[in-house]
């Protein structure tokens, strides 16, 4: 018998019968999906709010101190590994009271804080509203592209503001030799996709990341880990805990030796050839403006420091844009270039340190003392 042959089941029942059911199976299939989306994104919202710092365990740590101790501090040292083994708080704040411009300061320095990482990093600390921090010291760097730090790269910072800056330092004009092609030319068009596809392993590492955070890929087993207490982190530095300073004693032996054949050499190179400041390029000026504007909107003054290191000093490209304090001349400041109070190339030891920081309350106290109350 046919279908529809039966008269209490015609044909026109059965099709639409049938075209319904399956209407409400798609409707059902993505009202699932939906819910399915939506809960992933809340629960991976709410795993990010419980350790938005999770696989970064000094940044957690310094995170965690400041802002509970938000109250104690007027002075801030922010910048990378340099700022953190470089920057002595106890010295800086006794050569500021020595000076007459008492400080109480905190180094807020990160193993391998560069472009754009600073930048997110900054948003966090002032979204805490620090009122009594009247001046933040900020260093000045920049990320070559292809930096990889040593181990896993935490990826908490890689949120779509800092995936788009890294995107766009990566096929910045400048740094691919195309800033000065204004015209079309077919040479010019091959050059671009040639580069494209050399940059492809950066551009993928970098998507990557940004969704490796986002779906907070991992986050679960990082929680566990701190949950596990048959697994105790290591103790903490006390100093460090208290301060943000990592003091770092050279350790004898070759291998100290050979940490330093890069710092004599690029010594003498600049001595023979001194470097020339090198502007930020337009991703890196953004980004530096975004670490500025979160200083002045907590009514803090921001200074900008360019620590001593043999090699190029980069500088903003609106010189006007805070007070700059450049110690990248081992001309204008052979004292901090000793060798002795060196760890590597990049590093002071804790001597070093002690010297860089009594240098640097002896430079910035006579700027408080004129323009105490300036911070545009």
């Amino acid at each position: 018998m046919t279908p529809g042959a039966h008269p209490e089941c015609p044909l026109d029942c059965v099709t639409h019968g049938r075209g319904a059911g399956g209407v409400r199976r798609y409707v059902a299939a993505i009202a699932s999906a939906v819910a399915f989306a939506a809960g992933l994104l809340l629960a991976c919202g709410a795993l990010g709010r419980i350790r938005p710092f999770a696989g970064a365990e000094q940044m957690e740590r310094k995170f965690s101190y400041f802002a509970s101790h938000l109250d104690d501090f007027d002075t801030l040292f922010f910048g990378s590994s340099r700022v953190r083994m470089g920057i002595d708080p106890r010295q800086f704040d006794a050569a500021t009271a020595a000076a007459g411009v008492p400080t109480k300061s905190f180094n807020f320095g990160i193993d391998a804080m560069c472009p754009p990482q600073d930048s997110f990093v900054a948003e966090r600390i002032f979204a805490l509203h620090p009122t009594r921090l009247k001046t933040v010291f900020i260093e000045i760097t920049r990320l070559p592209v292809g930096f990889a730090p040593p181990g896993d790269q935490p990826v908490y910072w890689r949120d779509g503001t800092r995936t788009a800056l890294k995107l766009r330092m990566i096929f910045d004009a400048e740094r691919l030799g195309l800033r000065h092609a204004r015209h079309f030319s077919f040479r010019l068009a091959r050059r671009r996709i040639v580069i494209a596809f050399s940059e492809w392993p950066l551009v993928s590492s970098t998507l990557t990341q940004f969704l490796e955070r986002t779906a907070n890929l991992g986050r679960g087993s990082l929680l566990l880990a701190g949950l596990d207490a048959s697994i105790p982190p290591p103790p903490p530095d006390p100093l460090e805990v208290a301060t943000g300073f990592h003091h770092m004693l050279n350790e004898p032996g070759r291998g100290a030796a050979r940490r330093l054949l890069l710092f004599d050499k690029n010594l003498a190179a600049v001595k023979k050839h001194p470097a020339r400041p090198v502007p930020l390029n337009g991703p890196e000026e953004d980004n530096l403006l975004t670490i500025l504007t979160c200083v002045r909107r907590s009514g803090a003054r921001p200074v900008l420091v360019i620590m001593p290191q043999p090699d190029e000093a980069y500088y903003p490209r609106d010189v006007r844009a805070a007070p700059i304090l450049d110690f990248s001349s081992p001309y204008l400041w052979p004292d901090l270039y000793l060798r002795d109070e060196r760890l590597d190339h990049a590093h002071l030891n804790a001597a070093g340190a002690r010297r860089f920081s009594q240098t640097l309350a002896e430079c910035w106290a006579p700027l408080q003392k004129t323009h105490p109350h300036e911070t545009k």
